[in-house]
């Protein structure tokens, strides 16, 4: 588990856009390409939709997005478990 931020250096060329084609908001995940778009996972107590997608080769992984690039870096990686939702 971990978190991103909309820079650039961290996204495609469309840092704002999700995979999913929705705007980047509090509340979305990038899930592993099996999960798909619209589901629902709980994470620490808390619900996130996934509307976006993690590179191919993070087949296991969860990255939250955050609006400041310091609230993502703080919170790091952490190892957490994931819950599906639906």
């Amino acid at each position: 588990m971990s978190a991103y931020t909309s820079d650039p250096a961290e996204t495609d060329d469309t840092p704002n856009i999700t995979a999913s084609g929705t705007r980047t908001r509090d509340g979305i995940v990038a899930c592993p390409r099996d999960i798909p778009f619209g589901t629902k996972v709980e994470i620490d107590g808390e619900q996130y939709v996934c509307e976006d997608r993690m590179n191919a080769r993070y087949n296991n992984h969860f990255d939250i997005w955050m609006e400041h690039k310091e609230d993502a870096l703080e919170w790091g990686r952490q190892l957490l478990e994931v819950k599906i939702l639906k």
